[in-house]
């Protein structure tokens, strides 16, 4: 049996599979303007705020919790017809260069197999926030069209802030907190690759993989 060399992969694809002018701070700082900036400037444009309006945000978790298990696990892990770049990506890059044995993102350069590209950060917010938005104006309070807009744009800062951390090196500051460490094993579990399509699809908090039976723990491999 041919053993994977997840070394010679990474040299490959930092030469040939990153643009040659990739920045791993520049991305890491666009990314993060985009989020803060939509969760800031929602945030100003709410005005007389109801009691009942706030549930927005325990909603908007709720469901960007199955939102995530859902892409994660029929996205980015079945080969899907309109979706082969996103399944490339993320199973024959991303699964590679990370494993359960080598787990650790050893440079910024390497952000690049980590986060997402920026556009796709701008396609996924802008169609959840335009179409959620304007439904939510229309049928229910302008308040609650930009708590979707804000908790949305808080949920996917969460979840790039966890992943990135869960590929963290094990003495990270970051990792002192139990949250951190937690998801980090959580995560590092759905790297092996006897498990990548099937268990721990999860990030920040793992109830998609509690309810669907695809949580497992160190303990029970």
């Amino acid at each position: 049996m041919t053993t994977f060399d997840v070394e010679a992969f990474r040299q490959r694809e930092r030469s040939e599979g990153f643009p040659a002018y990739y920045n791993g701070w520049l991305h890491l700082a666009a990314s993060a303007a985009v989020m803060l900036g939509l969760c800031a400037w929602s945030l100003t444009q709410l005005q007389d705020v109801r009691a009942w309006e706030w549930g927005m945000l325990p909603l908007v978790a709720l469901l960007g919790n199955g939102a995530v298990f859902f892409i994660h696990r029929d996205l980015l892990h079945r080969r899907r017809r309109g979706a082969r770049f996103a399944y490339y990506m993320h199973s024959d890059v991303h699964h590679k260069f990370f494993t359960y044995e080598h787990i650790v993102c050893q440079r910024v350069r390497d952000l690049h197999a980590v986060l997402f590209p920026v556009w796709v950060v701008l396609l996924v917010l802008g169609g959840i926030n335009l179409v959620g938005w304007f439904l939510l104006q229309q049928l229910v309070s302008a308040n609650c069209a930009w708590f979707l807009m804000f908790g949305s744009s808080a949920y996917f800062l969460t979840y790039e802030v966890f992943h990135t951390a869960s590929h963290l090196r094990d003495d990270h500051p970051l990792l002192i907190f139990p949250p951190f460490r937690y998801m980090r094993a959580h995560h590092r579990l759905h790297h092996a690759h006897s498990r990548m399509h099937s268990k721990n699809f999860n990030i920040i908090y793992p109830l998609g993989d509690i309810l669907a039976g695809t949580f497992v723990r160190e303990q029970d491999s």
